[in-house]
């Protein structure tokens, strides 16, 4: 009886953690931009290790310390921190 009660936790907390891990890529990657290379920079390099942030989280200056500082990380280029900086300052 305990195993079967383990299963159905696991399962409902699967489903939890993938309906709100789709959710929060939907309702960020769904929004138009000028930058579609930053966009698709910043969900295939940076949320490879970690969650993407809302671009609105941080102002211009501290999203440029933050991708200077996690550049080296994510073997970005000159042309891809510009990118990628785009699309995160883009209003």
């Amino acid at each position: 009886m305990t195993i079967r009660w383990s299963g159905l936790y696991l399962l409902c907390e699967m489903t939890v953690m993938l309906y709100g891990c789709s959710s929060s890529m939907e309702n960020s990657s769904s929004k138009t931009t000028k930058f579609p290379l930053g966009r698709e920079l910043y969900y295939s390099k940076c949320s490879s290790c970690h969650r993407v942030y809302e671009r609105e989280m941080f102002k211009p200056a501290e999203w440029e310390k933050i991708i200077n500082e996690m550049a080296s990380k994510a073997k970005l280029t000159k042309a891809e921190k510009q990118n990628l900086l785009n699309y995160l300052n883009e209003e």
